[in-house]
């Protein structure tokens, strides 16, 4: 909230190098050799000044609820233009954090509060996470999670389900049911898109109004987009490679996270985020996640 001169000036010298296309590793090591390190007495890499020159807090600015940059009104180090002068650096591939396979999205997970399928996104600080779009995304952008502590938190309990008696058997069981459950539904997919057809040849007859036929078309359109993702869902969970596998904890520390996912799907129908009760919580408090196990209803697996 407060500016130290000395940091400051030299945060603001850096920043001038990066405008004038310097290198970030060499504008690191010219801040190493001046004698300046990171919060936490680090020497600065290119990757830690990277995350610092792209966070907007520098500059006195940050995301409003519909996601656009705004001044907040508190001390910055360089100006807005300045700072989006950086932004529009030319950034080479080692500049960029490398792509992070996330293992609940695709609405797997959820936001407590207004039900929104949680997205995959870095923080101002590059850390992977899960978050609620803000209104523009269709969500209420209040929920975030760092990626680590939801996917650690989620396997922890995936395991415990794994090493019960008779899991395996069980699992085989609901993959079963699931891929009776993807026939059904491919089944009902078929049979509403030779609707969605029957519709538009009865408009092309003149049979119907422009309007009919396009609450029909757009009634069908919404419920293909509901049938398809619980098919994804569905086809997911039952190609769970769960059959023959004999020690399923085992399995899961190595598996690959497009077997784990399917896993996941297979044991869970969704999960629950809220928000932490306040900002900076390193861990999962109780009650923030809930798990909604298939067959058991939802619950907070500190509660169960």
């Amino acid at each position: 909230m407060r500016l130290r001169p000395d940091e400051a000036e030299a945060l603001r010298q850096a920043a001038a190098r990066v405008i004038k296309k310097q290198k970030l590793a060499e504008v690191a090591r010219w801040m190493n050799a001046q004698g300046y390190t990171g919060s936490r007495g680090a020497p600065w890499s290119s990757m830690s000044l990277g995350r610092l020159l792209d966070n907007p807090k520098i500059a006195g600015l940050a995301p409003d609820e519909n996601g656009n940059l705004v001044p907040t009104g508190l001390a910055y180090v360089i100006t807005p233009e300045e700072f989006h002068q950086l932004q529009g650096r030319e950034r080479r591939s080692k500049d960029r954090a490398p792509e992070y396979d996330y293992l609940l999205t695709s609405g797997l997970s959820q936001c407590g509060l207004c039900h929104h399928d949680l997205v995959g996104a870095r923080a101002n600080n590059s850390t992977p996470g899960y978050r609620c779009l803000h209104a523009s995304g269709g969500g209420c952008g209040k929920v975030r999670i760092t990626a680590d502590q939801l996917e650690d938190y989620v396997g922890t309990y995936v395991v415990a389900q794994l090493v019960r008696p008779g899991a395996q058997e069980q699992l085989i069981a609901l993959r079963d049911q699931m891929t009776k459950q993807a026939e059904d539904l491919e089944k009902q997919i078929k049979a509403l898109e030779e609707r969605r057809e029957r519709l538009a040849a009865v408009y092309v007859d003149q049979a119907i109004t422009q309007a009919d036929y396009d609450e029909g078309k757009k009634e069908s359109g919404n419920k293909l987009r509901v049938l398809r993702k619980k098919l994804r869902f569905t086809q997911q969970a039952a190609n769970a490679p769960v059959a023959g596998v004999t020690d399923l904890v085992a399995w899961w520390n190595t598996a690959p996270n497009e077997s784990k996912r399917s896993l996941v799907v297979l044991l869970l129908e969704k999960i629950e985020v809220f928000q932490a009760s306040a900002a900076g919580i390193r861990t999962v408090e109780p009650g923030r996640v809930k798990l909604h196990w298939r067959g058991q209803g939802s619950q907070s697996p500190e509660s169960a």
